[in-house]
């Protein structure tokens, strides 16, 4: 996804809504999307995006004392609110009645499945992903090597036409 323009970012940060309504739309489908592949429950994913946006906008300044790529910052703040509601007990008991990866994703613990989306899915280089986990490059490979293990594991359970399924889904 493209990096929206600095200009933009310094509007908001000014107090501009009208800056923050494009913010908002450029991002709002990739953090919704991030949010249900980490949550498995959409009901949950919309309540954290909608709060991820609130944090950013009450907390821009924090974003230009730090030197990273906006969408970083953003997934950062957005994976910091999803691990919280894990710690508060967040139970994903409904994912196991989805269909696709979802469920497989629920085998992987949290970190691990941060990993592997953001490389997977959003095409994070391990860089970024260790900027967003707050962690070295090296546990960020492993955590991936890890998780596609799991899911490994998850799909060989399955019956064929499951497993079917769900790797026609995730291409």
């Amino acid at each position: 996804m493209k990096e929206i323009g600095k200009h933009i970012i310094k509007r908001v940060r000014k107090g501009n809504v009208k800056a923050f309504e494009k913010l908002v739309q450029h991002y709002q489908q990739s953090v919704y999307n991030l949010c249900i592949l980490l949550m498995g429950n959409e009901e949950k994913a919309e309540e954290i995006a909608n709060e991820t946006f609130l944090y950013v906008y009450a907390h821009m300044d924090d974003y230009f004392t730090e030197d990273k790529k906006f969408s970083i910052w953003l997934y950062q703040s957005m994976v910091c609110l999803t691990q919280e509601q894990f710690m508060e007990g967040f139970s994903t008991g409904e994912v196991n009645s989805a269909k696709g990866i979802l469920p497989l994703l629920q085998h992987v613990p949290f970190n691990k499945r941060v990993a592997v989306i953001l490389e997977t899915w959003y095409h994070l280089s391990d860089q970024e992903i260790s900027e967003v986990l707050h962690t070295t490059k090296s546990e960020v490979r492993t955590s991936i090597y890890q998780a596609r293990e799991k899911l490994s594991e998850a799909l060989k359970s399955m019956d064929s036409t499951e497993k079917e399924n769900v790797l026609f889904r995730i291409g």
